[in-house]
């Protein structure tokens, strides 16, 4: 899942920051510990230096890290409220 997290910059134009900050916020719930989804060791380093998103959305200061970290926060705990159903997957058959 860790390759779905990708640099959002060619998709959204700087007016759009905030709708790509929603994005972002999303998409970082697959990194977090405990998502079933990857075994990234550092998922916020890893979620920084693979997006660009310090120099997207930290430096322009349309939000700043401690203010990122309550946001995921509160995503993580709204997506908290759904399961992955292990039981929809099917197992590619080589």
């Amino acid at each position: 899942m860790r390759h779905n997290v990708r640099t959002l910059r060619g998709e959204y134009p700087p007016d759009l920051a905030w709708r790509m900050l929603v994005r972002y916020l999303y998409e970082y719930q697959y990194l977090r510990p405990g998502s079933q989804l990857t075994s990234v060791a550092d998922p916020r380093t890893y979620f920084v230096s693979s997006t660009g998103f310090d120099a997207d959305v930290l430096d322009p200061g349309v939000v700043d890290a401690a203010r990122f970290d309550t946001l995921a926060d509160a995503v993580a705990r709204l997506c908290a409220c759904y399961a992955v159903d292990q039981g929809r997957f099917h197992r590619a058959v080589a």
